[in-house]
């Protein structure tokens, strides 16, 4: 934060420091999930899942609208998963757990 007031003023708009200033943020609605250790900024597994849901839950919902709304699909056997997130075990595991095990 850059104090951008009267330079009279250093006493009143001092700086947070990092920890407190971690500490008062709320991560998707959670207090106390992200926390600093050290030099660590370190996340509540919750929050990992809550971030990682934002990005895959649609895209699993995409594939599910390809393979109900799509003709050329409905006799579809495989899924093939490529690309960066496929490499993700919790991608997978939300993947298998939708669409089952072939």
């Amino acid at each position: 934060y850059e104090d951008i007031g009267d330079d009279n003023d250093e006493d009143e708009d001092e700086e947070p420091e990092l920890e407190d200033f971690v500490l008062e943020q709320k991560a998707f609605g959670h207090a106390d999930k992200v926390t600093l250790s050290d030099e660590y900024l370190v996340v509540n597994k919750e929050i990992w899942q809550e971030m990682f849901d934002y990005v895959v839950d649609p895209c699993i919902e995409h594939v599910e609208k390809l393979l109900i709304e799509t003709e050329k699909m409905k006799d579809c056997k495989y899924l093939c998963l490529v690309g960066g997130l496929s490499t993700s075990v919790y991608f997978r595991m939300k993947m298998r757990h939708k669409f089952g095990e072939k």
